[in-house]
């Protein structure tokens, strides 16, 4: 829509100068133009095109977003506490004006929503998977990593950054559209946002407890019955949570700074879509959770099969080590004698006849050697395979 664009910009240049009644039926212009937009046809085909081009859009758009409501809650934040001057706000802001060069940016390149799907139901669904996207890939990560609690923080940061960002899109909305909006009540508005976000958490952080491989189970069942009951949770709570957020951000513009919004526009849309992506992020988590559980499962029991097998040959080799040389009186004299007298070695034969029992004892005899004993469980080798009785002897012998 250029035409609109160009009136939202002669719009806000009347209203930078102050020309009231020029801002007040540009206004009116551009709601006009908006009303008299012919739908354009479309195509299944092209809805599903447009649906996985605004996965990677809303994951985009809500960094951007997120990026414009640090900068702007950084300066609200400072302004509460009385230093003004300390950071700028608006586009003189260089995270701010970074962030909406980005949205432009995105906008315009081949990702953009094309004007016909711009509406549809499946297009604002593709951007929502997107959004919930930008929350996980952090989180997750962390979660995975075993930072639980930094991912806490990360979540909470990025919610509440990617609320006061709404707010302060809402703001330039209003502004181009000719309202006079102070500095004190964006700064209101922009705090009140970072509240609002921080109502993502609830959702993600649910979804997000079904990366725990403990988890895995072979009941199939079991399974999807336990996966679909987590979804329609997860979709509920998401729906909840998108609206009273939607209803939350509309209530602070009326009550602020807009009393003439349009309050509960998106609260449909917020509901169902919402409740989509809820469900179908659970599904896809869960899902990923269980592959990684069933590969951990294999692992461990890999591992123990291993460590079982090192185990017994390191017992075997300790029950060798121990176990006691023959003594003399288990020397089988008189095959001892027999064979000296079959060898044919005539030296053999006569030291036969001339050496008594108890020589031949004492020369093919080995004595037990002396173990010192080591109060180490790694010296008392098992009897059995059975580890629990093999504790016991430990502890009796250790005392």
């Amino acid at each position: 829509m250029p035409e609109l664009e160009d009136v939202y910009k002669s719009l806000r240049a009347a209203h930078d100068a102050g020309d009231v009644v020029a801002a007040q039926k540009l206004a009116d212009y551009a709601r006009q133009l908006q009303s008299e937009e012919q739908p354009q046809e479309t195509t299944a085909l092209g809805q599903v095109g447009e649906t996985l081009k605004a996965i990677p859009r809303g994951f985009g758009r809500t960094l951007l977003t997120a990026a414009e409501g640090a900068g702007e809650l950084a300066d609200a934040a400072t302004n509460f506490v009385g230093l003004e001057n300390l950071i700028d706000s608006g586009d003189d802001n260089a995270l701010v004006s970074a962030a909406r060069q980005g949205q432009k940016a995105l906008n315009e390149s081949w990702l953009g929503v094309d004007d016909a799907y711009q509406d549809e139901w499946f297009t604002k669904f593709g951007e929502g998977l997107g959004s919930m996207a930008t929350f996980f890939t952090p989180t997750a990560a962390l979660r995975l990593a075993g930072l639980t609690g930094r991912a806490t923080k990360t979540t909470a940061a990025l919610a509440s950054a990617t609320g006061s960002g709404e707010q302060a899109q809402r703001i330039e909305q209003a502004r181009a559209e000719g309202l006079d909006v102070t500095g004190g009540q964006e700064d209101t508005a922009i705090l009140t946002g970072a509240i609002i976000g921080l109502s993502e958490l609830a959702p993600v952080e649910r979804i997000l407890r079904g990366i725990d491989p403990g988890k895995a189970t072979d009941d199939v069942k079991t399974v999807i019955m336990k996966r679909l009951s987590s979804a329609f949770a997860s979709g509920g709570m998401e729906s909840l949570q998108e609206t009273s957020a939607s209803l939350l951000q509309d209530l602070t513009e009326r009550e602020i700074y807009n009393p003439d919004v349009d309050f509960g526009q998106e609260a449909l849309d917020s509901f169902t879509i919402g409740g989509a992506v809820g469900f179908t992020a659970d599904l896809v988590v869960n899902a990923m959770a269980g592959r990684r559980g069933r590969d951990f499962s294999e692992t461990q029991k890999t591992d123990e099969l291993q460590f079982r097998k090192e185990e017994e040959e390191r017992g075997n080799l300790r029950r060798k080590e121990l176990e006691p040389a023959p003594t003399a009186e288990d020397i089988d004299v008189p095959r001892i004698r027999s064979e000296m007298r079959e060898s044919g070695d005539a030296n053999l034969v006569a030291l036969e006849s001339q050496l008594s029992d108890d020589q031949i004892r004492e020369i093919g005899g080995v004595t037990t050697p002396v173990v010192e004993e080591e109060l180490d469980p790694a010296t008392i080798p098992p009897k059995s395979d059975n580890m629990a009785n093999y504790a016991k002897d430990i502890a009796v012998q250790m005392g």
